[in-house]
């Protein structure tokens, strides 16, 4: 199961499939033939350069100073073969074995290379041995379904996800305790992260030990994956999709709760900074526009954020969730002429919001001057 919290924007997901490394030699260029034909050669050079020494009279420093060259030829085409992205595994050894037993150790890679050839085409391929020993669990969407309502993260009661473990690390056993942080680590939302901390006080050893390690867990993988995006954004500084995904990476870590103040605030720096960099490119996104925003708004920065949104209303963008940001910038930005007359306007919110945002139906009638 992937979470938005564990992995970067979709668009750049792909960056990050995992191959593995023998998956990775396979799509390479095998090298068993080239070492076959090569050795069968060298085996060959090897043996006119003994015959010469030993039968013809050939001075032995002269064998040796054959020998040699022979070593250096095969060293500059292995070489070259590296550079044309070859796999030449092989080759290593023949360089090795060839240079200290001659023509034995030229023969022995010959045999070598005959041998994996037959063996490759019987072989399991590595992709399903792996998968034999470590089963890749792919879930239904009945059993995800499940298993989110199992951890409290049902779609039908999102804003209450965090209570049940909240109730399990206030009232629960110890070995319910442990349970509860492994699936909150699993399937980290930043509303767990209270409960996170809170579990950082607990009486248990064993508990305080293992939140601990959870939010540790956490913040690596978070780390892990910006320090991969950053690499390749230095490596593709063109392409638009990575500074959209950096900047959204950034800030949903920042919003994971387990920060302190000051690195929450640096990473929704980058953010922005990632943002305006992807806007500059595609002014036309009004989601990257409203997340741009939002994080302004977080930094104090209400200048910007009201005009911001005042420019997506103009274009035509009024729908309830600029509306709803923009009469928050005006509240925290101290405007309340400007709060008052578009809460006057924001009426028509208050049934539809009524049920799911009680508090926000009553700050609405009371800016707009109106009865709930």
């Amino acid at each position: 199961m992937v979470h938005f919290y564990r992995a970067p924007y979709e668009s750049v997901r792909s960056y990050f499939d995992d191959i593995d490394v023998h998956e990775l030699l396979q799509v390479r260029s095998s090298d068993e033939l080239i070492s076959l034909v090569l050795g069968v050669v060298w085996a060959f050079l090897h043996g006119l350069n003994i015959y010469g020494v030993f039968w013809e009279g050939l001075e032995p420093i002269y064998g040796f100073i054959i020998h040699l060259i022979l070593t250096l030829v095969l060293v500059v085409v292995t070489m070259t073969l590296k550079t044309m992205g070859r796999d030449i595994r092989h080759l290593y050894v023949l360089v090795v074995t060839s240079s200290v037993a001659g023509i034995f150790g030229a023969a022995g890679i010959v045999l070598t290379s005959i041998l994996t050839l037959v063996y490759k085409r019987f072989a399991l391929p590595f992709s399903e041995w792996y998968k034999a020993i470590y089963p890749d669990f792919s879930f239904s969407h009945e059993q995800q379904m499940y298993e989110s309502i199992a951890s409290g993260k049902d779609e039908s009661v999102r804003h209450y996800s965090v209570l049940s473990f909240a109730d399990v690390m206030a009232l629960g056993t110890e070995h319910q305790k442990r349970r509860a942080l492994t699936r909150m680590t699993d399937l980290f939302h930043p509303s767990f992260a209270p409960v996170l901390r809170h579990a950082l006080q607990d009486e248990s050893n064993t508990i305080r030990v293992q939140a601990a390690s959870s939010i540790t867990r956490i913040e690596r993988q978070f780390v892990e994956t910006m320090m991969a995006l950053e690499r390749l954004e230095k490596k593709n500084p063109e392409d638009m999709q990575l500074k959209l995904g950096l900047a959204r990476y950034y800030d949903s870590y920042a919003f994971t709760g387990v920060l302190d103040q000051g690195r929450e605030h640096a990473n929704r720096t980058k953010a922005i900074v990632y943002y305006e960099h992807y806007l500059e490119a595609h002014p036309e996104d009004n989601d990257a526009r409203i997340e741009l925003a939002r994080l302004l708004m977080r930094t104090q920065q209400h200048g910007r954020v009201i005009e911001l949104f005042r420019e997506l209303k103009k274009e035509g963008l009024a729908n309830k969730r600029v509306t709803l940001w923009l009469l928050e910038a005006y509240y925290d930005a101290g405007d309340f002429v400007e709060l008052r007359r578009l809460a006057a306007q924001c009426t028509h919110l208050l049934e539809e919001l009524r049920d799911i945002r009680p508090r926000l139906v009553r700050s609405i009638a009371f800016w707009g001057g109106v009865s709930e």
